[in-house]
Order: C-alpha cells, then structure tokens, then sequence
C-alpha cells in the first residue's frame, strides 16, 4: 500500500495528495531564491528548469505531472505500508533527516557505498516540501537564567520543605546550571546503574577552590568516554562551590559506599527525572515565578542564554555545554531589553 495512503496521481481538478503536495513545495522556488538558483537550479523533468517557475508554459506543466507521476510510480515501487506511514505522520524535517542519516551511515558500512534510496532528488525535494509546510516551532521553554537560578535558590535555603530535598534540589540545580547538565545526566531513567547514572564517588574535591564532576556518559557520549565539568569557588551570593561541598560532605556521612547514588529523594530512592521536574516546578512557583512554560532543560537553555548575554564568545559556550555542532545558538532566547542593551552598545552608550 503506498506510503501515506498516496495512489497514482489525481487529476489537477481533484487535488494532489497529502505527499505529493510536499513533493511539490520541494520543488517550488521562493522569489528571494530566484537570484541565486542559476548555478544550482534543480532540473526535474524538464531540461528548462524547474517547471512550476512558469505555470503558463502548457510544456512546463506537463513537466510538473510528469515529475509527480513518476515520484507516485517511485512511491508506490517501495511497497510502504499503511502503518509505516502513520508511524513517520507528524514528523519535523529536522527529524527525518537524522533518521536517514542514521541508516545512510550503516548502509555505508555493510555495501561500502550510499544507499541510492537516499541520495537521490525525489527523497531531498520530499523532505524540502515536508520543511516548508512544517516550519519548525520556535522553543516554547523559557531559560532559568542566573537571576532566577538566584531566586529558586533563595527559597530553597529558607522555607522550601522537606529539608532533605532542599539540600538536593540545592546541589542540583547549581550543577545543572553551571555544568549546562541534561537532566538525563542528574537523574535516572529506570533502574539505577553505578556506571552510567551519578553516584558519590563522581564528586570530587579537587582543592579549596574546584570540585569536579564527571559526567559518565551522556546524549552525545554513547561511548562512554566521560566529561567533567567543574565547580570554582568563586564570589556569588549562591555560592556555588559552597552549596555542593555541603552537599558532598552530607552524603559522605549518610553513604557506606562511594558507588552508592549521588541524589536521593525523600524515600531514599535514586532521584528521577518525574521528582526533579516536580520540585522545580514547585520551587519556581513557591519563588512567585511561573512555572508552565519551565521544564529540567531550563537550566542547560538559562546557562547558554546567561553566558551569551554576559558576553562569552560561541567557542567558550560551545565547550561548555559540550556541544559538538552550533546547535547551541537555538538555546539563547533574547529579549526587548536585551536588544536594547545591543543598540546602546552599538550607538557607543551605557544601559541605565
């Protein structure tokens, strides 16, 4: 059955199918391109360029009918079923891409060459199509910045109950701002394993001025090759350096094994990523800050935006988040009074 419920094409009159459509906006133009598509104007069809550049040109869209009859003859030949389409229905462009990338990389592998199912036209003006009409969604998350680590901070050291989780939530949320963490590197998943989740013996006090942390493996460290970041005592009215030697020295004296997890929960049981969305939202709101549109990867988005704003160069916050491409810069969120502190900058003046 083909892929999406798609069949041979339809008569103009009666509508392109859902697929076919985002074949079609593969294969569209847009006038800001027009300048620059000489040099690499895609031929589909037709040896005049792109066929729908000229809709009065009767041959031009003959062009275009025969393009989408052949990518329906071309879907049809894959004999997708009904269920892989529904399985792949929603899906960002961003995310298919991967996805081949993934199998274009193991094809590689086991032939030695790429799979011609995936490097051909009709699969890049597919997912062109799939691109344009699912523009990708702007991250609706907020950043826990330093003045809003500062404020959850404050209510955990005062009031926030019950005592134990304070203390946790303490040393967690400074590490995960500092250390730009996953939340998937401070809590576990499922069960709790010594040699991937956080446990006491990977804390360590390196001097009076640095504790360290190692991160044993993470989304980009399947190989479990390990990083560490690191926690300076440096001024600050959190005191971060502070907060999780606390920390360290009270788990230490709770603990009979140095494998043993790093953060409990009250029921001490190895935190989860459930608790640890739970009390942040819980300490945002007790701070008088609204929680919705926060979640755990708040403070790997804060701690990015935070170093952009204070000036740090792509590089530093690149090493700091340990990303390995510049997908950080979808991690900085700006405001109106962070613009304006760019103009006056710009225009040689001092923000009041």
């Amino acid at each position: 059955m083909p892929l999406l419920g798609c069949t041979r094409p339809r008569s103009p009159q009666q509508g392109v199918p859902r697929l076919q459509e985002h074949f079609v906006r593969g294969l569209q133009i847009s006038s800001d391109e027009v300048q620059t598509a000489e040099s690499d104007r895609l031929v589909i069809g037709s040896s005049e360029g792109n066929p729908l550049d000229n809709e009065d040109d009767e041959d031009g869209l003959l062009a275009w009918w025969r393009t989408v009859e052949g990518w329906s003859e071309w879907n049809e030949s894959k004999q997708f079923s009904e269920e892989d389409g529904e399985r792949i229905k929603g899906l960002q462009a961003g995310s298919i891409k991967g996805y081949l990338s993934g199998i274009q990389f193991f094809h590689k592998l086991m032939f030695g060459t790429p799979s011609p199912g995936i490097s051909n036209s009709q699969t890049s003006l597919l997912i062109r199509g799939i691109q344009r009409s699912r523009p990708t969604r702007n991250d609706p998350r907020l950043p826990i910045t330093l003045d809003i680590l500062t404020k959850c901070i404050h209510t955990l050291r005062t009031n926030y109950q019950p005592l134990s989780a304070a203390r946790t939530l303490d040393a967690m949320f400074i590490l995960a701002f500092f250390g730009f963490l996953r939340c998937s590197e401070l809590t576990i998943s499922s069960k709790f394993d010594p040699n991937t989740n956080p446990t006491i013996s990977d804390l360590t006090i390196l001097d009076n001025e640095t504790i360290s942390f190692l991160i044993k493996q993470s989304k980009t460290d399947q190989a479990k090759r390990g990083h560490v970041i690191y926690i300076f005592n440096l001024p600050s009215p959190i005191q971060p350096y502070q907060s999780v030697l606390e920390f360290l020295r009270l788990r230490n004296s709770q603990a009979k094994s140095p494998h043993e997890p790093l953060f409990l929960d009250e029921a001490k049981k190895p935190v989860t990523r459930f608790w640890f969305q739970k009390h942040l939202k819980s300490v945002l709101q007790s701070s008088g800050i609204p929680a919705e549109k926060f979640s755990s990867h708040s403070f790997r988005i804060g701690a990015a935006t935070s170093a952009a704003q204070k000036g740090l160069s792509k590089q530093q916050i690149q090493t700091l988040g340990r990303w390995s491409s510049e997908a950080f810069q979808s991690y900085i969120r700006t405001n109106q009074s962070h613009i304006k502190e760019a103009h006056q900058t710009l225009i040689g003046r001092q923000a009041k």
